[in-house]
């Protein structure tokens, strides 16, 4: 998630990916697709969020920056209770 494959195509954070028959040059298995995420070029500020896609593309990169789930993911915390 947090890499670059290459800058060819900088506004492209979402690839889908499916494996490929050479011989037949044919999609191998329609139903398996690998998604990668490039973290480093989704560069969106908070205020340009429109998607619930943009929203989990945020939050994933940003996830250290909201320290209540960081402390819920390192300690064990029950948040609920703080609701």
């Amino acid at each position: 998630m947090d890499f670059v494959f290459d800058d060819e195509h900088p506004d492209w954070f979402r690839h889908e990916v499916m494996l490929l028959e050479i011989r037949s040059n044919e999609v191998f298995y329609d139903k398996l697709t690998f998604i990668y995420l490039e973290m480093p070029k989704f560069i969106k500020p908070e205020s340009e969020l429109v998607t619930h896609f943009d929203k989990w593309m945020y939050l994933l990169k940003n996830l250290n920056k909201f320290p209540r789930y960081h402390l819920y993911y390192t300690t064990g915390a029950n948040f609920s209770e703080d609701i």
